[in-house]
């Protein structure tokens, strides 16, 4: 199912009902590097729609998604991200605009880190 690009770890959560593709996916994601691909096999119809949303909001890229008869795949590149003072990273140097979900997500982005070079 994979197009133009190499996966680098599966995630199979068929037989699962929402929220739990979303919850295991963001699970899968941390265990993996930036810029691995993750596909993530499911048959929820809901998820369809909740993986990719999930996934965008935390800062991935959904590749791809692809329905076969009941199953759903999605194929995700995962964009470590890490923080400091009032910016925020994706790994490569790049700075990107923060958006902000909610107070926590704030006060998340906003912890100080050492060695930034936009400082």
């Amino acid at each position: 199912m994979a197009e133009n690009f190499t996966v680098d770890a599966t995630l199979d959560v068929r037989g699962e009902s929402c929220p739990y593709p979303e919850l295991y996916t963001l699970e899968a994601i941390e265990k993996l590097e930036g810029g691995e691909i993750l596909e993530v096999i499911a048959d929820c119809p809901q998820s369809f729609i909740n993986v990719p949303a999930s996934c965008k909001r935390h800062g991935h890229e959904v590749l791809s998604k692809v329905k076969d008869g009941t199953t759903l795949y999605y194929y995700i590149r995962v964009c470590k991200r890490f923080r400091c003072a009032g910016h925020l990273h994706d790994g490569k140097g790049a700075v990107q605009k923060v958006i902000l979900y909610g107070l926590l997500d704030a006060l998340f982005y906003m912890i100080p880190t050492k060695n930034c070079p936009f400082q």
